[in-house]
């Protein structure tokens, strides 16, 4: 059977013009979705992500939640002489004992944290380790703000860490030793009150100050004279990078309390808490802190004094701490981490992750670190009293990261204790103690500028639609990034121009 010419080439016809509208319908299918997807930008729909914690946002960011938490498990094995036993506590409440071994929960927290428009945010962290029925849960963190506040940049209103000390404003997830020096026994660390902070557009000059209330610990207070001012300059006078840096500051806090003193652990927690106080007209707390990073090795120092004014007929104390410490990496790549922002220390991300068999495998991070801390309240008011000591500690500690979020450490801790007050021999105890810790734990949003966004045009490849786009993720490193979003809402990180968010704190 022969098919005429012309029905052939109508049918021909007919099929290219059928194809070519099935491709045009397809186009259209396609622009009328990558326009759905463009005007989801303000929808109130929530898109969830993981990094290094958990995290909602709307498609238009002007609502973010981050939740996350830490534990921190701990085993402690003291053996003390029987001049350390014998030792009146600084309270006069009769001597210092044995002190047991024991196990613990140091740091049981859950939190949240997010912002409210853009202009608005929060934090709630609560702590369920307070060691008993009665003092748990406490307020670790409870606090709103306001952001981009012209002229201060950045105000905050609730309970969170006063602006004093490298070491204390360090988070404990980052700290090196499993607790922090003596030094802190003379600072306020958290309190309620009214912040405010301001960054410089180079990152390396940061004032913070506010006015505080001491509190319980779940930020109650009800007494008159019991106000506080604090303030902290910090800045990196050197800085190439966040692992080699210089970092210097000071901080300073009036305080009008009627009782002032002293309590500190011999860098133990499970070690008994030690302290005294005496009647006061006022505090002058002052402090001085400096650090040096480069690659593997970390320095650091500080020295805190208190200067407390005697009420009626009692004498003025002048009480003082220091420590000096450093560490080194042996694992090739691997350091401390230095955030500008905060002017503290950050994250530690081991560049070969703990991983068993394959060609992946890894050993994780690998730190040494080494500290001296020495306490002194000999003076004033606890000159002849049980509360006129000498502490200093020696503490060795080995810390095995297995990946950015759990870390194992050991701690040896050589301590003496000189009761120069009532006079008697110094005691000697040495303290071993293992921490198991992992923290889930997203970056707190403190952006002091607007960060822009850089659209890219939406593309089509072979897996279906897919657009990026150039936004700041909270990195701790304070490198802009940027997040793919893919059709099936399917998400991936990666790198992107760092002009994208210049201005903003990380």
């Amino acid at each position: 059977m022969r098919i005429p010419l012309v029905s052939l080439g109508l049918g021909l016809s007919l099929m290219v013009t059928s194809g070519l509208r099935a491709q045009e319908s397809v186009d259209a299918r396609l622009s009328a979705l990558e326009a759905a997807m463009a005007n989801q930008e303000g929808s109130n729909d929530f898109r969830v992500f993981w990094k290094d914690g958990l995290h909602f946002e709307t498609a238009d960011k002007s609502v973010t939640l981050k939740m996350g938490g830490r534990i921190m498990w701990d085993t402690t094995w003291f053996g003390e002489d029987d001049n350390w036993k014998a030792i009146s506590k600084p309270d006069g409440s009769g001597p210092v004992g044995a002190v047991p071994n024991g196990t613990e929960f140091r740091r049981a927290r859950f939190y949240t944290s997010g912002t409210m428009g853009k202009h608005v945010f929060f934090k709630l962290q609560i702590e369920f380790a307070g060691g008993s029925a009665a003092k748990s849960p406490l307020f670790a963190d409870a606090y709103i703000g306001l952001k981009h506040v012209p002229g201060v940049q950045l105000l905050k209103f609730g309970r969170f860490k006063e602006y004093m000390g490298l070491e204390e404003l360090t988070s404990s997830r980052y700290i090196t030793f499993m607790e922090r020096s003596v030094t802190s026994s003379l600072l306020p660390a958290r309190q309620s009150g009214v912040g405010a902070e301001w960054l410089s557009e180079s990152k390396r000059l940061l004032i913070e100050s506010g006015v505080f209330m001491t509190t319980n610990n779940n930020g109650r207070a009800q007494a008159d004279g019991n106000g506080a001012f604090t303030a902290r300059v910090a800045g990196q006078p050197f800085w190439e990078s966040k692992t080699n840096f210089i970092h210097m500051a000071g901080s300073i806090s009036y305080r009008n309390s009627s009782v002032d003193g002293y309590r500190f652990r011999n860098d133990l927690h499970q070690d008994p808490s030690l302290g005294a106080t005496q009647a006061s007209d006022g505090t002058l707390i002052y402090g001085m802190e400096l650090a040096w990073n480069k690659g593997p090795l970390s320095l650091q120092g500080e020295y805190v004094g208190k200067e407390i004014t005697g009420a009626t007929s009692v004498a003025d104390s002048s009480l003082k701490s220091f420590y000096v410490q450093g560490s080194w990496f042996l694992t090739a790549g691997d350091g401390r981490s230095y955030k500008q922002a905060y002017a503290v220390f950050n994250r530690v991300k081991p560049r070969s992750p703990l991983a068993f068999g394959g060609d992946n495998s890894g050993m994780g991070a690998w730190e040494l670190a080494l500290r001296y801390d020495w306490l002194d309240t000999t003076d004033g008011a606890f000159a002849s009293t049980a509360g006129g000591i000498v502490n200093y500690n020696i503490t060795t500690g080995v810390n095995w990261y297995w990946n950015n979020n759990a870390r194992v450490m050991f701690n040896y801790v050589y301590s003496s204790l000189d009761p120069q007050g009532l006079g008697g021999n110094s005691g000697k105890m040495n303290a071993l103690g293992v921490r198991f810790q992992i923290d889930w734990y997203a970056p707190t949003d403190r952006e002091f500028a607007p960060c822009s966004k850089a659209r890219v045009p939406s593309l089509r490849g072979d897996g279906g639609l897919w657009s990026p786009e150039i936004a700041r993720p909270d990195s701790q490193d304070g490198e802009p990034g940027f997040t793919t979003k893919i059709h099936a809402g399917i998400e991936s990180e990666g790198l992107c121009l760092p002009s994208a968010c210049a201005g903003s704190r990380p």
